[in-house]
This record gives structure tokens, sequence and C-alpha cells, in this order.
């Protein structure tokens, strides 16, 4: 599996581990030192935002795929960019929202990780 393969596959398994609650997967997949910028422009560290899945004050119910709008590696960094049709209740308000992340992977000690993910609607 190529490189470009690999990285969507660890977006489609990050949205199927968010849906089914897997925190073992999210935290294998997940830099340590991961953020995640919120559309309201809130920023989540990896641990807070797998604390708030677990204790489901964020909860998500699916994420269809839509697509797959850009990948761009040079050497062991890279640029993603991924718009999923989300379901989810965040801190008690539930919608389905169409959302583009913005990902930035790094390659570290030969595997690729998430390390910022950047959510705005589309």
């Amino acid at each position: 599996m190529d490189d470009k393969q690999q990285i969507i596959r660890i977006y489609r398994q990050e949205n199927q581990a968010m849906v089914e609650k897997d925190l073992p997967i999210l935290k294998k997949i997940l830099s340590d030192d991961m953020h995640l910028i919120h559309m309201t422009g809130y920023d989540q560290t990896k641990q807070e935002w797998l604390e708030q899945i677990e204790s489901e004050q964020i909860r998500y119910f699916s994420s269809e795929e839509e697509a797959i709008k850009e990948i761009q590696i040079e050497g062991n960094h890279a640029s993603f960019i991924g718009q999923n049709k989300v379901d989810a209740r965040i801190y008690g308000s539930r919608n389905t929202w169409n959302l583009e992340m913005k990902m930035i992977f790094e390659k570290k000690a030969g595997a690729w990780v998430i390390v910022r993910q950047e959510a705005s609607m589309y």
C-alpha cells in the first residue's frame, strides 16, 4: 500500500472510529500532540477530544464520505482535504453537518499519524 492509500485508509479509520467510539484506534492514528480546530475556532487537544468522545459530550452517529478533495505528500509530511456528512451531537445539540476536514499527517517511526485537523463547512 502506497503512502496515498495509507493516508486515505487512516482518514476512513478515523471517521469509523469516531462513530464506533473506538478509542484505541483513535489513540493509535492520532499523534499525541494532535490538535483539532473545530468550526467554531475552538482548538482542542487529542486528550480532551477523546475524553469528550468517551463521556459522550461529543457523540458521532454517522459519517458518510462525500469526497476526497486533495492529498499532497512531501517526504514525511502530507496534507489532506476530505468532505463528510457527519451526524453528531455536540454538547447537547444534534445536527448533520457537511464537514470539510483539512488535515496534516506526519510519518513517525514509519507510520502515518494525524497531527492537525481543521473542520469547516462546505
